[in-house]
């Protein structure tokens, strides 16, 4: 259900700016009526302080010469008329030296005063040695003044006044003045902020378009804005989402359809266990067969010497030694392949390995007319389970002197590619027929079933190579080459971390 919109992005950005410049109006005319007159009034302390210390400097100078009469009242009129304050100058004979006021009477009787002591004490601020400051109410001219005065140099006394206004006043007509442009701000920040809450909305309303067709599971719809803030940030992202979603869809479907492939695989499984049976039984068929027929053989006595009894017993060691070496292997590679078997990482010299597994099989490939070259010649350290790993040496050296025709060499060596080593064994015969190659690492295949019978093979071994080399991720594999067969797994000679 799409939700009813109350209250819009425009309606709320406007109101809170209105809210926010009243506020600012508000409290400007707080601040300006509780702390504007005692601002005013340190001000104009400062101020006719300030000039009092400069008006005596330039007197004294002005005694001593160094400047001339007419520059001296330059100065005090550029000091004096700017900042609205009335000066007067007397020697100590209460000759005037210089008076701004048009009263200089007036100001003669204000200075007499004060030098006399004759002052309010309770209108004074501050007081020195230099100079008094003081606060006053001139009945004359019916207003407040401040007023600073005091001796400077031997002979002059100085007296400095400016008049004090109504503060109330100045604050009321300020915070007048505020309130009637404070007015006309509320009105131009309200059309600006609906103008920018507009802009706002409008790429807000597009990635609401886009986030629609997603709760749709339509993922087509993109978010197309140049804004390079917040806005265009979030539809980059929502772009992205539903990028990432199409993807996910995509995969999940994929997904589904393995899912499917793996409802066919399992049928396959259940097939190849079967076939599995199938071949364990006619494995099994013949040796039982063989053993069966003379061990009654022997019961029987139907032998015609002593020799033939020993032949019956050789037969039936043998092909119990190869009923029991085919379920170790069994075993061995159900083990693999169920993954309960791990492998144990260890750090071993493999060519130490490759020349012991060599030496052990010399005699048996010497009977048959066969050499085993071991080219390797320097210590090769890697990382893998080493008795896994000479089982896979084992199964391929083996395999070699079972196929090994010709020149009858078994050829071993390795070849190194940065941080992993190829170990090679080559056999010299016949060439595995190309269809064939794919399936050799299938339990119980055969590329020749006599020839397999006649030395013992069941078609397992290439199985266990298999299940170890993936155990450990590595490569591996075979090849034709000119006069041969060359079997090659991959081991790190670096740890991987």
């Amino acid at each position: 259900m799409k939700r009813k919109i109350t209250h819009s992005i425009r309606f709320k950005i406007t109101a809170m700016l209105i809210l926010d410049v009243t506020a600012i109006i508000i409290l400007i005319c707080f601040f300006n009526t509780l702390f504007f007159e005692k601002f005013y009034v340190k001000s104009k302390q400062k101020q006719l302080v300030s000039s009092y210390i400069r008006l005596g400097r330039a007197l004294e100078d002005y005694d001593d010469g160094n400047i001339e009469k007419e520059e001296f009242e330059n100065y005090i009129e550029r000091l004096c008329a700017p900042n609205n304050i009335s000066a007067i100058i007397l020697r100590s004979d209460w000759a005037a030296v210089y008076a701004t006021a048009n009263d200089t009477k007036l100001m003669k009787e204000r200075m007499a005063q004060n030098l006399l002591g004759q002052q309010n004490k309770n209108n004074i601020i501050l007081s020195t040695d230099e100079y008094t400051l003081q606060k006053v109410y001139d009945a004359d001219m019916e207003g407040e003044y401040f007023e600073i005065f005091g001796y400077v140099g031997s002979d002059n006394s100085l007296l400095l006044r400016i008049p004090v206004k109504s503060i109330k006043d100045s604050v009321k007509l300020s915070n007048k003045f505020i309130l009637q442009v404070g007015v006309l701000f509320i009105v131009i920040a309200s059309l600006s902020a609906w103008v920018l809450a507009t802009r706002l909305a409008k790429p807000i309303k597009r990635l609401s378009a886009v986030a629609e067709r997603m709760t749709e599971i339509k993922f087509d719809e993109r978010y197309s804005g140049n804004d390079n803030d917040e806005i265009g940030i979030l539809g980059e992202s929502l772009n992205k989402l539903a990028d990432k979603l199409d993807i996910t869809i995509s995969e999940l479907k994929t997904a589904n359809n393995e899912l499917k492939n793996d409802i066919e695989n399992k049928q396959k499984q259940e097939e190849s266990r079967i076939d599995f049976i199938a071949n364990v039984s006619h494995e099994l068929k013949t040796p039982i067969a063989l053993i069966q027929g003379y061990a009654e053989g022997l019961k029987e006595e139907i032998y015609d010497s002593k020799e033939n009894a020993e032949y019956y017993c050789d037969v039936i060691v043998d092909e119990a030694k190869k009923m029991n070496d085919m379920v170790k292997q069994l075993l061995s590679l159900n083990q693999l392949e169920s993954k309960n078997d791990h492998i144990v990482m260890e750090k071993f010299n493999v060519t130490e390995l490759i020349n012991s597994i060599a030496e052990s099989n010399a005699l048996r490939a010497s009977q048959n007319g066969i050499s085993i070259d071991v080219k390797i010649n320097k210590p090769i350290i890697v990382w893998a389970d080493e008795f896994k790993i000479e089982e896979v040496v084992t199964n391929y050296v083996t395999n070699a002197i079972n196929h090994c025709e010709g020149e009858k060499i078994i050829t071993i060596d390795s070849v190194e590619k940065g941080d992993v080593v190829r170990i090679t064994v080559k056999n010299t015969g016949k060439n595995i027929p190309e269809e064939d190659i794919e399936r050799i690492w299938e339990k119980f295949y055969k590329v020749d079933k006599a020839r397999t019978r006649s030395y013992g093979g069941n078609g397992i071994g290439l199985s266990i190579v298999k299940a170890i080399m993936e155990l450990h991720n590595k490569d591996y594999g075979v090849k034709n080459v000119e006069d041969g067969v060359e079997f090659w797994f991959e081991l790190d000679t670096k740890l991987e971390r």
